[in-house]
């Protein structure tokens, strides 16, 4: 038996993301379909006493604890935790930190496996006893339809439900572009090409999903860039559309036109996330975002023309950032108007480029852990032209702009007057008005 740990804490969750997390219950469900008997304890509603309590009464043969760089203290926590109170257990770490940590993971004596790289198949080979080294380097599955569904019915959805009425879901692995805060260390993940599953395997994973939940929830799709492929995406919005769900996705202004809006429009899509993170194009360009001002602008144009709410993302604290750069995003935020915002503070994570960048130019303010949490955390980098106050009186500007220009959108607003009764809790939390 394992038993399936995410560390991510009702603190640390305040002020990051509500999803349910996916990689566990995708790692639960192909470990249950080869024979492997598996249950998850999710710390997001579940505290630590209760935690070791649970433990204590599984007993289990195998601990896998899924971690991220960002909430890597309290996975390193439940690791201790695990240890103390089932010591007979094999802990077996994996996840986004496992890969890009994995040296410094290597001296923690409470940990017997760390998993590089994507966990499914390297996980199987640990508990079947194929794998006896401490690091274990994961394998691609290549043909994502193979892949079961996830195993919801192991999560608490219902109290997920009570944050943000929607069930996460995944179409394809991998990210075909260069940003410069997630490369190499997503490569390191998923590989160079990105692998995607056909639309008719998706579909079938939403009606599972319908006739679990019911239609008046919203999808989540958590792809990296869900529309970057035109011919997939005609061919799901067709298959989709009969279906009557609403669903929402994260995609990139660059591959985004009005044809495919309308078409997504269409098919249910009422809420696209956008990787804006900044208005001036020095910044974007050290970003290496490969996207231009002016397609942000067009993007946010077409998506408010085809009655989509959109959301922006936005950095601050970029090294070479000076206050004209964060005056040109105030300016820019005013005139697209999202219907929602998310400004995170530019950190250097484990492994990718801007670490390495921040390390040689000694500019890196990272002393803990913790500080590597994006939406936590208050200034990470030196910044030679910003203070950490700046940094904090911009943040607050950014989304000052943000409700003040948002008003524009009030005509579209009304459209959503019909919506089932959840959606319009969803709308609510998300845009705050």
């Amino acid at each position: 038996m394992i038993t399936l740990i995410y560390p991510r804490t009702p603190e640390t969750m305040k002020s990051g993301g509500k999803s349910c997390p996916l990689g566990i219950q995708y790692l639960a469900s192909y470990l249950m379909a080869n024979g492997v008997e598996t249950n998850v304890i999710d710390l997001t509603f579940t505290n630590w006493d209760e935690y070791e309590q649970k433990l204590k009464e599984l007993d289990p043969e195998f601990i896998g604890v899924s971690i991220q760089t960002p909430i890597a203290d309290d996975g390193l926590k439940a690791i201790e935790i695990a240890r103390k109170v089932s010591p007979k257990s094999k802990i077996i770490v994996d996840g986004a930190h496992a890969t890009v940590a994995t040296q410094n993971l290597l001296e923690n004596k409470n940990i017997d496996f760390i998993v590089v790289g994507e966990g499914e198949k390297a996980i199987l080979k640990i508990v079947s006893g194929q794998e006896n080294e401490k690091i274990v380097q994961g394998e691609h599955i290549e043909n994502l339809d193979e892949l079961p569904f996830p195993k919801r019915s192991l999560m608490s959805y219902e109290k997920y439900f009570k944050l943000d009425p929607y069930v996460t879901m995944m179409t394809s692995r991998g990210c075909p572009f260069n940003c410069i805060f997630c490369q190499p260390t997503q490569r390191k993940l998923f590989g160079s090409k990105v692998r995607v599953r056909s639309p008719e395997n998706a579909i079938e994973e939403i009606k599972e999903i319908i006739k679990s939940y019911g239609r008046n929830i919203v999808i989540d799709f958590q792809d990296d860039t869900f529309t970057w492929n035109a011919e997939w995406l005609e061919n799901f919005c067709k298959l989709i559309k009969p279906l009557k769900i609403h669903w929402k996705c994260n995609t990139r202004v660059n591959v985004v036109d009005e044809k495919k809006l309308k078409m997504m429009k269409d098919a249910g899509c009422i809420f696209i996330c956008y990787g804006v993170e900044s208005g001036s194009q020095k910044i974007l360009d050290f970003m290496r975002k490969g996207i231009t001002v002016e397609q942000i602008k067009e993007a946010f144009r077409l998506t408010h023309k085809a009655g989509i709410l959109a959301l922006a993302f936005v950095i601050i604290g970029t090294p070479t950032e000076t206050k004209e750069d964060l005056e040109e995003t105030v300016k820019l935020i005013k005139e697209i108007h999202p219907d929602g915002m998310q400004v995170s503070i530019m950190t250097p994570l484990i492994g990718t480029d801007l670490e390495k960048y921040c390390l040689e130019k000694q500019i890196s303010n990272i002393k803990n852990l913790s500080d590597y949490h994006y939406c936590l955390n208050e200034y990470p980098i030196n910044l030679e032209s910003l203070t950490k106050d700046d940094i904090t009186a911009y943040r607050g500007r950014i989304y000052d702009s943000w409700n003040s220009a948002k008003y524009k959108n009030f005509i579209k607003y009304f459209k959503f007057l019909s919506a089932p009764k959840i959606f319009l809790l969803f709308f609510k939390s998300h845009f705050n008005i």
